[in-house]
C-alpha cells in the first residue's frame, strides 16, 4: 500500500511541475501576442492568445489533476489508517477485557484514552478523504476569451486594437481565472499537509 501511495503522491508531484510548465508556456504566448499587435498583425495575436488560453485550461487541468490524485491518496490514506485503527481496536478491546477482569482501573483508562486519541486520527483521515475535489476539464477555447485575452494585452501594451466585437472589460474575468488557479492551488497545499 505504501508503494501505491508514493506512485500517487509522485503522480500529484508531476502533475504540478506540469501545471508550472504550463504556466510558462502561457505567459511566453502572452508575450509573443502583445509582439504579434505591437506589429499589427492581428491574426497572428489572435493565435497566440488562443494558445495562451489553450496553456491556461492545461495548467489548470493539471492542478485538478493533481489535487484529485492528492485526494485518492488520501483516501488511500485513511483506509490504511482505517485498517490500522481496527488492528488497534482490536488490541486494545483484548487489553480492556483482561484489565476489566483483573479490575485494574488505571490500566482501564489508560486504555480508553489510547481508544479515543485513534478514534480522533480516524476523524481528522475521514475529513480529509471527504474533500475531495470534482474535475472539471476544458478542451475547446472559446472565441470569446481569445478576443478578451488580445484586448487586454494591447491594452497592456499600451495598444489600442478594434476587433469584429465589442469590447468588453476583462479585468472581472481575468481576476476570476487567477482566483479560481489560487483556490486550486491553495486546496492542493491543504490536501497535501
Amino acid at each position: 500500500m505504501e508503494r501505491h501511495l508514493f506512485n500517487l503522491k509522485f503522480a500529484s508531484k508531476e502533475m504540478t511541475r506540469n501545471a508550472s510548465k504550463s504556466q510558462k508556456l502561457e505567459d511566453a504566448e502572452k508575450s509573443k501576442c502583445k509582439s504579434a499587435l505591437r506589429k499589427g498583425a492581428l491574426d497572428v495575436a489572435r493565435v497566440h492568445a488562443e494558445n495562451a488560453i489553450r496553456h491556461r485550461n492545461q495548467a489548470l487541468g493539471f492542478l485538478r489533476m493533481g489535487a484529485r490524485l492528492d485526494s485518492v491518496a488520501a483516501r488511500v490514506q485513511s483506509l490504511n489508517n482505517m485498517r490500522n485503527m481496527t488492528r488497534t481496536i482490536q488490541a486494545v478491546t483484548r487489553s480492556m477485557d483482561v484489565a476489566i477482569k483483573r479490575m485494574d482501573l488505571e490500566r482501564v483508562q489508560s486504555l480508553m484514552d489510547r481508544f479515543d486519541e485513534e478514534c480522533q486520527h480516524l476523524e481528522v483521515a475521514s475529513m480529509v478523504q471527504e474533500s475531495g475535489l470534482d474535475a472539471t476539464t476544458c478542451t475547446a477555447v472559446p472565441m470569446r476569451q481569445v478576443d478578451d485575452l488580445v484586448i487586454q494585452l494591447a491594452e497592456e501594451a499600451g495598444l489600442e486594437v478594434q476587433l469584429e466585437m465589442p469590447q468588453v472589460a476583462l479585468d472581472s474575468l481575468g481576476a476570476s481565472l487567477v482566483t479560481e488557479r489560487d483556490e486550486l492551488s491553495k486546496r492542493l497545499a491543504q490536501l497535501r499537509k
